[in-house]
This record gives structure tokens, C-alpha cells and sequence, in this order.
């Protein structure tokens, strides 16, 4: 019955709505006459109306482009507002008609985003191969762009993959190279989420002092900037640390706040997990049928979402606990 999985944040991967900025030329008679001053007047006149057409059809492919940028963004924010409420199919179709966009005008800052999404997407499917294959993708594009924001993101993406792998120093040698990235930008969001990961890295190496430490530093940095969604991770991540210390009520309120939180967000993947971490504590403070309600709770909401190796671990514990 202490065995349990942890289901942990997922990190400092943010939609960024992209700013598509179009440089355009307009052409003028004069400059397109003054090229050839040697030809007759007739064809000075046919080559700048030549010239003149040319850069309306530049022009209008720019705002083409652009508008087909704007709606590529909305569609992949769409698509990110559906997998935090574990609609995945849905979110999915959304970064599929995202991608098409945006590789249709080129853009490939808005490919690397959709990527990171698709990873995350199978991530939250625990499709881990592929996944990491969707983050690698993602930030081999940021770094030819030489996009410092987007690589780390998706360095820290990557190394949720290969911390659910087993790959613990690999995941944290990558979490400290994003981390370093968001000190030099002073990103202070994405170093709270960075330092939660490195928590999570830190409990899987069996080191709960340091987890807590990092999950403190993110929660504390989270509330510095009224970031709810990072401090419904860290109050679960802190739960679940003091879960393992023994400290079994003081777990348990930081799964209610968590839970708060969660509900308050609408975060149904959030909410399914805290759900399950809460009924585990109910079991620890002796409040079984309390702990049966909320891991039903947490059971309904996963199988509704399509979380299904949560709903896997819950049916199991329930089933357990008869």
C-alpha cells in the first residue's frame, strides 16, 4: 500500500502566442523607371507597372501570411486550453491544423511550439518514446533558430521523458542547463518550474530534503507572482515529499490546497492526480471511507479524460482497499 506512482508537473513548457512581423517593400514608378533609363518610355512605363504589381502581390501575400500566422496561434492556444482540461483528441486536432499553418508560411518558431505540444500531449498519454522524440524535434528547431527560451523549454521537456524513464542524471543535468537560461533572462516562472522538476529528480534519487528544498523555492517563487497553476505542482510535489518523511497530515493539507487549486483552474489532469494523492493520505490518516470517496473521484475523472495509466494505479488502490 506505500508504493505509489507520482504523478508530477509537466514542467516550464509555455504556448508562446508568436508575433509573425512581415517586412514589405513598396515600390515606387520612379525607382522602377530610373533602373533602365536606356529604354524607351513605353517600356520605362510597362516595367514599373510590372514592378508596382509585383510588390501588391508581395504585399498581399505578407498579410496572407500574417493572418494565417494569427490564426495558427489561436488555434494552437485553443488546442493548449483543451489538454490542460484533458480533452486530448480534441487538443491534438488543434496542433494538427497549428502545424499545418505554420509550416505553410514557414513559420518554424511556430513549428517548434507545436511539437513541444504534440510531446506533451503524449506525454500526458504516457507515450514516453514518442513524446521525447516530439521534444527533441521541437528544441533541435530552437536551437537553429538560436531561440534560448524555446531550448530551454524544451530541455526541460526532454528531461521529464527521460526522468519517467529512468534516466535521473541525464534529466538533471538537462533541468540545470534550463535553469541557467531562465537565471541569465530572469525568467522567474520558468526557474519556479524548473527548480519543481529538479524536486521530482531529487525524490526519484531517494534525496527527500533536497526534493524539498527545490519544491519549496518554486512554491515560495510561484506565490511571489501569483502563478496558481505552479503552486497547485508544488503543494502536490510537497505533499508527496512529506508523504515519504512520515509526516502524514501535513501531506494531506497540502494535497486540499492543491486541490483548491485545481478545481478552481479547471485543471482535470491536476485535479485527477491530486484526487488519488489526497486518497492515499486519507489511507495514511486512518479516514478510509474518505479515502475511497476521493480515489472514486479521482477513477471517474480519469477514465472520463483518457489518463489511463492513472486510472490503471487508482482502480488498483481501490481495489486493494476493497
Amino acid at each position: 500500500m506505500n508504493t505509489v506512482v507520482i504523478f508530477a508537473l509537466v514542467g516550464a513548457l509555455a504556448l508562446l502566442v508568436l508575433a509573425l512581423v512581415v517586412g514589405r517593400r513598396r515600390g515606387t514608378a520612379g525607382g522602377a523607371a530610373s533602373i533602365g533609363d536606356v529604354v524607351s518610355k513605353v517600356e520605362r512605363e510597362g516595367t514599373a507597372r510590372e514592378y508596382l504589381e509585383s510588390s501588391t502581390a508581395r504585399s498581399d501575400r505578407a498579410v496572407l501570411s500574417k493572418r494565417k500566422g494569427a490564426q495558427a496561434n489561436e488555434i494552437g492556444n485553443q488546442g493548449y486550453a483543451l489538454q490542460n482540461q484533458g480533452r486530448l483528441d480534441e487538443a491534438w486536432k488543434c496542433h494538427e491544423k497549428a502545424i499545418e499553418l505554420h509550416k505553410e508560411i514557414h513559420d518554424r518558431k511556430g513549428e517548434a511550439i507545436d511539437l513541444g505540444n504534440f510531446g506533451m500531449i503524449e506525454l500526458m498519454r504516457e507515450n514516453l518514446e514518442a513524446a521525447e522524440s516530439y521534444f527533441r524535434k521541437s528544441l533541435a528547431i530552437h536551437q537553429e533558430l538560436s531561440n534560448i527560451v524555446g531550448e530551454a523549454n524544451q530541455l526541460n521537456n526532454v528531461a521529464l521523458a527521460e526522468r519517467m524513464t529512468g534516466r535521473l542524471e541525464a534529466a538533471l543535468a538537462r533541468h540545470l542547463q534550463a535553469l541557467e537560461i531562465y537565471k541569465g533572462l530572469e525568467l522567474a516562472e520558468e526557474q519556479a518550474g524548473t527548480h519543481g522538476n529538479m524536486g521530482i529528480v531529487y525524490f526519484e534519487m531517494g534525496n527527500p530534503d533536497k526534493s524539498a528544498e527545490h519544491h519549496q523555492k518554486a512554491l515560495e517563487a510561484n506565490r511571489r507572482i501569483a502563478n496558481l497553476p505552479g503552486q497547485a505542482d508544488n503543494l502536490g510535489n510537497l505533499g508527496i515529499v512529506f508523504r515519504e518523511k512520515g509526516q502524514h497530515a501535513t501531506a494531506l493539507a497540502h494535497f486540499e490546497q492543491a486541490l483548491e487549486i485545481d478545481r478552481k483552474l479547471g485543471d482535470k489532469h491536476g485535479e485527477a492526480t491530486t484526487l488519488y494523492n489526497l486518497g492515499i493520505a486519507c489511507v495514511l490518516t486512518d479516514q478510509p471511507d474518505r479515502a475511497r470517496g476521493a480515489l472514486r473521484e479521482a477513477l471517474a475523472l480519469a477514465r472520463k479524460h483518457g489518463f489511463d495509466g492513472l486510472a490503471r494505479t487508482v482502480a488498483k488502490v481501490l481495489q486493494e482497499l476493497g
